[in-house]
């Protein structure tokens, strides 16, 4: 055996004891299993073709003001070669996951795919006389109509000028007819016809609530006012009570394509979760509460 074979034997016999101290630890089983894993899993594919539609750019500018008639060629030039250049810096951001940790982007993408949601379930379509009759029998213990009450006043700009006028008050009869011609003049009309929220807008909370309490047909007491001081005399009284079709027939057609686009998201959503596995704080989800939510239409990165 030649001199140099015998001068390499302790070098071979110590790498190979080194290799089976190393094949042996937890450490290299980790490493080479990473590599394995790293090598095998592909990367996320990219879509390497731009494809531009010089007739789609040219009409968008034609729309905007597009270039200069004496200079439409460059300008066309010019315009298609942005175009390009913004298609390039989106696929690059893109490839680079920049959109993963931008906040406005999220939302968007959020509010674009809710609207997709909307539009594949057909809710951008008007409802029919039929749709809207079954709707509301469906959703028929909602809609109510508040109580009512109309009632004429005389008013008074202080206390005891209201005192001093409910002796000639009780000398006239009302009925359902105008207010009397006597007190101070006020700024609303002396004949209303309201809920109880609007007077309570109107004459303030307090007023509202010893309005609620008067009899029909009997002067009351001077009630105090954001006017001053009233004399009421209450004609008509309608408690609440449940809306017929007719009564809210104006504003069906909103609450229904409401109701419809939030039923269409609440399903792309139930079928989008059947191709995740969510695990929130380490417990898997397999259901959602329905939340309601629509998309946000006519703004570009606000979310519901």
């Amino acid at each position: 055996m030649p001199t140099s074979q015998l001068h390499s034997i302790p070098y071979i016999r110590a790498a190979r004891a080194a290799f089976t101290r190393l094949a042996g630890s937890r450490l290299f089983h980790f490493l080479v299993l990473g590599g394995a894993i790293f090598a095998t899993q592909r990367a996320p594919s990219l879509d390497r073709r731009i494809d531009i539609d010089s007739r789609r750019v040219l009409a968008e500018s034609a729309r905007g003001g597009g270039p200069a008639a004496a200079d439409a060629e460059a300008g066309e030039t010019e315009l298609l070669s942005r175009e390009v250049e913004d298609e390039l810096l989106l696929r690059e951001a893109e490839r680079l996951g920049l959109q993963r940790d931008d906040e406005i982007i999220r939302r968007r993408l959020i509010q674009k795919t809710l609207q997709l949601a909307e539009d594949l379930g057909g809710a951008s379509r008007l409802p029919t006389e039929d749709e809207l009759r079954s709707f509301f029998l469906a959703h028929a213990a909602r809609y109510k109509l508040p109580e009512q009450v109309r009632f004429v006043f005389v008013s008074a700009a202080t206390r005891e000028r209201a005192e001093s006028l409910r002796e000639p008050l009780s000398q006239l009869a009302v009925g359902d007819g105008e207010p009397p011609a006597l007190g101070d003049p006020v700024p609303v009309s002396r004949r209303m016809s309201a809920t109880m929220d609007e007077v309570a807008n109107s004459f303030g909370a307090d007023f509202a609530a010893a309005l609620a309490q008067l009899k029909i047909g009997t002067w009351s007491p001077p009630l105090k006012s954001r006017y001053g001081w009233q004399l009421v005399l209450v004609q008509e009284r309608q408690l609440a009570r449940p809306a017929s079709f007719d009564d809210v027939r104006a504003m069906l057609p909103l609450d229904f394509l409401t109701n419809r686009r939030s039923e269409a998201i609440g399903q792309f959503v139930r079928q989008a979760l059947r191709r995740y596995t969510v695990r929130v704080d380490g417990r898997v989800w397999t259901t959602l509460p329905p939340s309601q939510r629509t998309a946000m239409h006519g703004q570009d990165s606000a979310e519901d």
